[in-house]
């Protein structure tokens, strides 16, 4: 959660201007080294319980952990040096690597069992029916064209940055 914080205070920093802009940044460098902190201890935690109880060996984990770390460590020091958008980048790949280090290291697991180890619930146990996969695929296909559209109109729609300054002035 903290992490997501310091990525939408990097996102703030983008999107503002003016005292809302500087609070932002504020927020973002207070927010940076505990973030950073507590990611690089879930993804290297996740790698040694992945090693550990999963039976993995070092390299799938590593690979996204390692692009994890290098970004959780570059966005702070891009922040302080006022590289908002490289900053908010990083904060971004950070994200995405320590999911895909999560998933990397579950695999093929979908849901651990504490109890018992063996009884985790698996990909193949938890695919769906063919005709379900069909139907998705099918619903997907008409609404997810849809849902980019509206973003990027949405996006184009608030792409003016925002400030403190009255509106119509």
């Amino acid at each position: 959660m903290l992490l997501f914080t310091f990525h939408g205070a990097t996102f703030l920093t983008l999107r503002t201007v003016g005292e809302l802009h500087d609070r932002a940044e504020r927020a973002a460098r207070r927010l940076a080294l505990p973030a950073v902190a507590l990611g690089a201890v879930f993804v290297i935690w996740t790698v040694a319980v992945a090693i550990d109880r999963n039976d993995k060996d070092l390299f799938p984990p590593a690979l996204p952990a390692a692009i994890a770390l290098v970004a959780l460590v570059l966005a702070p020091l891009f922040l302080v040096r006022g590289r908002n958008g490289r900053a908010f980048s990083m904060t971004g790949i950070g994200i995405l690597a320590s999911v895909a280090t999560l998933f990397t290291s579950l695999y093929p697991r979908v849901m651990v069992s504490s109890p018992d180890f063996g009884n985790s619930l698996t990909v193949s146990d938890a695919a769906s029916s063919h005709y379900a996969l069909t139907v998705m695929s099918v619903v997907a296909l008409v609404f997810v064209p849809l849902v980019l559209l509206y973003q990027g109109w949405s996006y184009y729609v608030f792409r003016h940055r925002v400030g403190d300054e009255p509106v119509g002035s």
